[in-house]
């Protein structure tokens, strides 16, 4: 945790006390067990067209376009306390939540059956912006990335991807603009060769698919086998 956090941290914690965001009003925990149980997947879907289908692969018709294998999302945007969850975390810097919806993720994870398939995926984070990491003090998506690569026993790798432009944050934008906000926004650094090896690329939220894919393509082209996006929930927006 950087100082920066650390000090956030102390200063909530004084002012907001640990507290479920649920309904239930229990004390000394971010989501309680009882809470934890209204966190249900999304029905399967297609992640391009999101037309409702078995699995979480991209369909036929979809696939040629499509630079992700697929996508496991662990909860809709629209349950309350994932969305209270998520906005905590990034925005008033409760690191300590990501345990949690890390935890989410990476149970989803294990019940896809395509990922159960591969062996020792890479685990990858969206990564964010220099100057935005240094204002929040750490990268969301690295702190799920940690908790899912620890849980699954994947390994994690945070120095592959960057983020090479200052973008708009993406919940700020109509879908259009996301489309076209994070074009030639992520690099692979130099002289990483990912050998055809599976890669899991995780996000916090999932609206339109265009980071995922952005990163994706990067991926690709520095020799990744199939990337699979993993993400907490996806906005309807």
């Amino acid at each position: 945790m950087s100082l920066v956090s650390a000090i956030s941290k102390t200063i909530l914690d004084l002012i907001f006390p640990k507290r479920c965001l649920g309904d239930c009003g229990c004390y000394d925990v971010w989501i309680c067990s009882a809470c934890l149980q209204a966190i249900r997947r999304p029905l399967t879907e297609c992640p391009s067209c999101r037309r409702t289908q078995k699995t979480n692969i991209v369909c036929p018709e979809c696939r040629d376009a499509s630079p992700i294998a697929g996508l496991t999302v662990a909860s809709d945007y629209q349950v309350r306390i994932v969305e209270q969850a998520i906005r905590a975390m990034k925005y008033q810097y409760v690191e300590e939540i990501a345990e949690v919806l890390g935890a989410c993720v990476a149970q989803a994870l294990s019940e896809e059956t395509t990922v159960r398939t591969w062996k020792k995926p890479v685990v990858i984070p969206v990564p964010l912006h220099r100057t935005r990491k240094n204002e929040r003090g750490f990268n969301q998506a690295e702190l799920l990335s940690r908790v899912i690569a620890r849980q699954l026993d994947f390994p994690l790798r945070t120095d592959i991807l960057r983020r090479s432009a200052a973008t708009m944050a993406q919940a700020t934008l109509d879908r259009s603009a996301r489309l076209h906000n994070v074009v030639n926004a992520f690099t692979v650094r130099k002289r990483v060769e990912l050998s055809d090896k599976p890669v899991i690329l995780v996000d916090d939220v999932a609206t339109t698919t265009a980071t995922l894919r952005a990163c994706a393509k990067e991926l690709k082209k520095s020799g990744a086998g199939p990337v699979w996006g993993a993400v907490i929930a996806r906005s309807h927006q």
